[in-house]
């Protein structure tokens, strides 16, 4: 009985193992294509800008809210 509860073991270990392998690789060429993106100028710098201000607004608008709430602290 424990040998195979052993082996049984050891088959679900090389099914994680081979799980990992794929995502791994899967992972290292999203890598690759992000870093081939950045080298070759592909990365839209204007598009990264308008979302770093978006999130800058919307810091804004929720310090204000939180100022101008009746339920503030203020």
């Amino acid at each position: 009985m424990q040998q195979s509860d052993h082996s049984d073991e050891i088959e679900l270990l090389k099914k994680e193992l081979a799980f990992q392998k794929s995502e791994n690789e899967k992972l290292e060429k999203i890598n690759a294509a992000l870093m081939y993106r950045m080298e070759e100028g592909g990365f839209n710098h204007h598009s990264y800008r308008a979302f770093e201000h978006s999130v800058q607004l919307s810091e804004k608008v929720s310090q204000k809210t939180e100022n101008y709430s009746p339920y503030s602290k203020n």
